[in-house]
C-alpha cells in the first residue's frame, strides 16, 4: 500500500510540476532507488514509479501534439469523426481522430485527436471518414484567474490540437452504430419536453442543454445527474447484475458459475459507457467497477478506504492526465466523503418491519446527502465559486427518481429502440422527469456565492453539521474539523487600504481592464460579444465572483465590438452604478477631456476625446489616467497616432508606470514620441493569437523593448495584473508568475511575427 501511495502522490501532483523531467533521468533515478531499496522507503520508490508513469503520459501527449502542429501551412489530414450530430443541431466544433497526415499513415504513437471548427452544408456524422484540409494549432487557451480553462480541458480529454477546416471531402459515408442509434432515439424524443435531458442521460451528449439549463442544474446541485456519470454506470451494472442474478438460476439449476451475474453487470456497464462514447467519467467508473469486482471475486476483505485507494491508483495509472479534469476531483471527492460516512454507518437490525426499512432508507439517504454537501464544500467552492443551499432537498427527491425510474426506463428504451418498440418507454421516461423539470424553474434562489467575504458561508456549514447531528450522524470531531477547514479557507476581509490593482484580461482580440480596490471595481471595456456568449460572462463575471468584488462603474473606450460588445450583458447582470463613454447616449455619463472624479481614493482624469460622437470609433477612444498620487496607469483604448500627437501638443502629464498599449500594438499607434512622453516601466498589450490582424506589429514591440520597457502580451502571457501600494508596485502574468506550470510554458511560448 505504501508503494501505491507514492504512485498516487506523484501522479496527482502532475498538474503543479514546473517542468517535465526527461524519461531517461526518471528511469535512472528509479533504478538507483530500486538498487537501494533496503535503505529507501517504499513511498519514495512508488513516487519514482508514479513520476515515470506521469512523464510517459506527458511525453506521448506532447509527441502527438508535435505531430499535429503545422501552424503556418494548411495540412491535409484524414481520419474519423468522433462527435455525434443531428441534422437539426448541425456542427461547428467537431472531434476528429486523425490517422493520416499529408498522405502518410501515422503510427499508433502519432495518431492524434483534433478539435476542428467546421462549417459545411454536408451532413457530418460520427464514424464517417473524411479527408480535410485544415490549419492546425497547438491546444492553447485563454489563461485567466477564473473562468473556463481550455488548456486543462484539452489535456484532460487528450485533444492534441485545434484548428479550422478550409475544405473537406468524405471518404466513407458509413456512420457508427452509436450514431445510427442516436438518430433513431432523437426522432423518438425530439418532440418531448425533456428531450434535451433524455439525450444527455442516454448518450452523454449535453450540447442540447442551454446555458439556462446549466445554471438551473448548478443552482439545484443536480448537474451530476444530467449526464452519463459514474452513478449511472453503476446503475447499469446493478441492472445487469440483478437481472442476471434472478434469471440465471431459472436457466441453470446448479450452483455453479456464480461469477456470471458479476460479468453481466460489467457488460451492461460497458454497453452504457459505449453509449456515452467512453467518455473520461465513464472510463473511470468502469475502472472502479472492475477493481471492486476483482476484489470481491478474490475473496480479499478490503476496507472502504483501501478499496477507494486501489481504485484511485488504478484510474491514475490508466490515465494520469485525468487529474486535469474537474470531474475527477469531484467524483473522487464524493466517494471519499462516502467512505468517511461508511466508517460510522450503524449496523442494520436483524429484524425490522417494512416501515422501519423504508425509514432507515430515507434516513440513510438524508445522511448521505448531508455528508456529500459538507464534504464537497471545499471542492465546490474551488471549482464553481459557490454552493447550492437547495442541493440537499433536490438530491433527496431527484436521486431516487432518476436512479430507480428514469435511468432504468432509458436503458429499456435503448434496448427496445432497434426493434421499433420504444415509443411508450420514452414517453414514460419523459413523464418521470416532469416533476424535476418543474422544480428546476425555482432553483435559482438556492445558489450562494462563497468566494467573496461572506458571513453566510460558515453559518451554512454549521447548519449542515447540525442537520447531520439531528439525523444521528454524531461525528462531532469530523464536523468540527470540516467547519474549522471552512473557516480557515474563508477569505480574510482585512485588506491593505493602500493596495489597488489593474488587471488586463486574456480575452483574445479585444480589451477588458479591471481596476479594483478594497473589494470594489471599475471596468474599462468589456471585451467582445458573439452569438453564443460574451467575454463579460465567461471571464469578467467569474473573476468578480471569485474575488467577491462589486462592480461600481463601467467605462467604454469606444463602440467597437471587441471593446464594448459586452455592455448589455454587464449592465444587466453586473449592474454597475454608472456607465461612462464618449458616445451620445442618454444612459451614459460623458467621458470627455477635462472630466475628473475620485473613486476609492484613486484619481481618474480623462485626457481624450474633445467631443462626444454618435458612434465612437478608434479616434474617439476615451483615454484615462488613473493615479493614487504616487503610481499611475494610462488607459488608451484604440487611440491612433494623430490623437497621440494631440495629447503631446497639450503638454499633458501622460507619464505612467504602466501603459495599456494603444490599439493592441498596431503600427498605427504607439509612436516613438508618445512612448517617450509616457515613459512607462511596463507596457501591456491585449492581443489574441493567430488573428487576421497579426497584432502586435513587430516594429511596435521593438519600440518598447529597445527602450528597456518590460513587455507583456495577453495572447502569450495570459491575464496580466499590475499591483500597487504605498510599498511599491509590480507586474505579474498569470501564465508565467501565478501559474508557472509545465503545460502553461508548453502552450505559452511567444511566436513573434517577423
Amino acid at each position: 500500500m505504501k508503494l501505491l501511495f507514492g504512485i498516487v502522490v506523484a501522479i496527482i501532483t502532475l498538474k503543479w510540476w514546473p517542468s517535465i523531467p526527461s524519461i531517461g533521468v526518471v528511469i535512472a533515478t528509479l533504478l538507483i532507488l530500486i538498487a537501494l531499496h533496503r535503505f529507501v522507503s517504499e513511498i519514495v520508490i512508488g513516487a519514482a514509479i508514479g513520476c515515470l508513469i506521469a512523464t510517459g503520459a506527458v511525453a506521448i501527449f506532447q509527441h502527438k501534439t508535435d505531430t499535429a502542429l503545422t501552424v503556418d501551412v494548411n495540412t491535409t489530414i484524414a481520419g474519423k469523426v468522433g462527435s455525434l450530430f443531428t441534422k437539426e443541431n448541425g456542427q461547428t466544433s467537431v472531434i476528429f481522430d486523425v490517422d493520416t497526415v499529408n498522405g502518410r499513415k501515422l503510427t499508433i504513437f502519432e495518431t492524434f485527436r483534433a478539435r476542428l471548427y467546421w462549417r459545411t452544408e454536408l451532413p457530418v456524422k460520427q464514424g464517417q471518414h473524411w479527408s480535410v484540409t485544415a490549419r492546425l494549432r497547438e491546444p492553447y487557451g485563454r489563461v485567466n484567474e477564473a473562468g473556463f480553462d481550455a488548456e486543462t480541458y484539452f489535456l484532460s480529454r487528450h485533444i492534441h490540437s485545434k484548428g479550422s477546416v478550409r475544405s473537406a471531402n468524405v471518404l466513407n459515408e458509413r456512420v457508427s452504430v452509436r450514431q445510427q442509434l442516436y438518430d433513431t432515439v432523437y426522432k423518438n424524443v425530439a418532440h418531448l419536453d425533456s428531450a434535451r435531458f433524455l439525450i444527455a442521460l442516454a448518450f452523454g451528449e449535453r450540447g442540447m442543454l442551454s446555458s439556462e439549463d446549466w445554471q438551473q442544474l448548478r443552482d439545484s446541485g443536480l448537474a451530476h445527474l444530467m449526464a452519463i456519470s459514474g452513478l449511472h454506470i453503476g446503475l447499469a451494472f446493478f441492472f445487469g447484475y440483478t437481472v442476471t442474478r434472478y434469471v440465471f438460476p431459472l436457466i441453470v439449476k446448479r450452483d455453479t458459475h456464480l461469477w456470471i451475474p458479476l460479468v453481466m453487470g460489467l457488460v451492461a456497464a460497458c454497453l452504457y459507457a459505449w453509449m456515452a462514447g467512453f467518455s473520461l467519467t465513464t472510463q473511470r467508473a468502469l475502472m472502479a467497477l472492475l477493481v471492486v469486482s476483482l476484489i470481491r471475486q478474490s475473496g480479499y476483505s478490503a476496507s472502504p478506504f483501501s478499496t477507494f485507494f486501489l481504485v484511485l491508483a488504478a484510474v491514475l495509472v490508466f490515465d494520469p492526465l485525468s487529474i486535469f479534469s474537474a470531474s475527477f476531483w469531484l467524483s473522487f471527492g464524493a466517494v471519499y466523503a462516502l467512505c468517511i460516512m461508511a466508517l460510522f454507518r450503524p449496523t442494520a437490525p436483524l429484524e425490522e418491519s417494512v416501515i422501519q426499512k423504508v425509514a432507515r432508507y430515507v434516513k440513510s439517504l438524508l445522511i448521505m446527502q448531508c455528508v456529500l454537501m459538507i464534504g464537497m464544500l471545499p471542492l465546490m467552492w474551488t471549482w464553481f465559486g459557490g454552493v447550492s443551499l437547495t442541493a440537499l432537498f433536490f438530491n433527496v427527491l431527484a436521486v431516487p427518481l432518476i436512479s430507480l425510474i428514469t435511468v432504468p426506463l432509458i436503458l429499456l428504451g435503448l434496448i427496445l429502440t432497434p426493434f421499433g418498440a420504444s415509443s411508450y418507454v420514452w414517453h414514460a421516461a419523459d413523464l418521470s422527469l416532469q416533476p424535476l423539470m418543474s422544480l428546476l424553474g425555482v432553483a435559482s434562489f438556492g445558489w450562494l456565492e462563497t468566494q467573496g467575504p461572506s458571513t453566510v458561508f460558515p453559518i451554512v456549514v454549521v447548519l449542515l453539521a447540525f442537520v447531520l447531528w439531528l439525523v444521528g450522524f454524531r461525528t462531532i470531531p469530523i464536523a468540527a474539523g470540516v467547519i474549522g477547514l471552512s473557516l480557515f479557507t474563508w477569505k480574510n476581509t482585512q485588506t491593505d487600504t493602500t493596495a489597488w490593482r489593474v488587471d488586463v484580461f486574456d480575452v483574445g482580440h479585444g480589451l477588458a481592464v479591471l481596476i479594483e480596490k478594497e473589494g470594489r471595481a471599475v471596468l474599462y471595456d468589456t471585451g467582445a460579444a458573439w452569438s453564443s456568449g460574451t467575454v463579460a460572462a465567461s471571464v469578467i463575471a467569474p473573476v468578480l465572483t471569485q474575488r467577491g468584488s462589486k462592480l461600481d462603474g463601467l467605462i467604454l473606450s469606444h463602440g467597437d465590438n471587441d471593446h464594448a460588445g459586452g455592455e448589455a450583458w454587464v449592465t444587466k447582470h453586473l449592474v454597475p452604478q454608472w456607465v461612462r463613454s464618449s458616445e451620445n447616449d442618454l444612459g451614459h455619463l460623458a467621458c470627455l477631456r477635462g472630466n475628473r472624479w475620485r473613486w476609492q481614493q484613486l484619481e481618474f482624469e480623462v485626457l481624450y476625446p474633445l467631443t462626444l460622437s454618435d458612434r465612437a470609433k478608434n479616434a474617439s477612444s476615451c483615454v484615462i489616467k488613473v493615479s493614487d498620487g504616487k503610481h499611475a496607469v494610462l488607459l488608451t483604448g484604440d487611440l491612433p497616432k494623430a490623437q497621440e500627437t494631440y495629447l503631446l501638443t497639450q503638454n499633458d502629464d501622460v507619464s505612467a508606470d504602466v501603459l495599456i498599449v494603444p490599439h493592441h500594438g498596431s503600427k498605427t499607434s504607439s509612436s516613438e514620441a508618445f512612448i517617450n512622453h509616457v515613459n512607462p516601466k511596463a507596457a501591456i498589450a491585449s492581443t489574441g493569437r493567430y488573428t487576421p490582424w497579426n497584432l502586435p506589429h513587430p516594429d511596435v514591440v521593438s519600440r518598447y523593448e529597445n527602450r528597456g520597457i518590460e513587455w507583456f502580451e495577453t495572447g502569450y502571457d495570459g491575464q496580466v495584473r499590475a499591483q500597487f501600494s504605498d510599498k511599491g508596485w509590480r507586474v505579474l502574468s498569470q501564465r508565467n508568475d501565478t501559474e508557472p506550470f509545465w503545460y502553461r510554458k508548453k502552450f505559452g511560448a511567444p511566436k513573434r511575427k517577423e
